[in-house]
């Protein structure tokens, strides 16, 4: 199934799936590949890019995600102003970069 695993979380995972569930997912990941693929010729300006089937694909897709009942959930957003007030985190300690210490890194030279 052409999923992604944390998209199959949202619904609970795949053993709590019916067929028809599974079925819709499938469906959902073909539009949204064939999304992709449309947005890929627009980028281009390719003749290929029809703008009505790009609109009702995407309605398609949401049609599919709300009989899923997937959501958007908005997250939480900085703003810019909540940014520039944070005090600047510290810099991380130094790490040691030598591979093997003790000995010295080869040089390309033969022995």
């Amino acid at each position: 199934m052409f999923v992604t695993k944390p998209s199959l979380a949202i619904l609970g995972g795949l053993d709590h799936l019916s067929e028809g569930q599974k079925q819709l997912i499938r469906r959902a990941s073909m539009l949204s590949a064939e999304s992709e693929r449309m947005e890929a010729l627009a980028c281009r300006g390719d003749a290929e890019f029809n703008i009505a089937d790009y609109g009702l694909n995407v309605s398609l897709l949401c049609r599919v995600f709300n009989i899923l009942r997937v959501r958007r959930v908005a997250k939480d957003a900085t703003t810019l102003r909540d940014y520039i007030g944070k005090p600047a985190k510290a810099a991380p300690a130094e790490i040691d970069r030598d591979p093997a210490p003790g000995y010295d890194a080869w040089d390309g030279a033969e022995p």
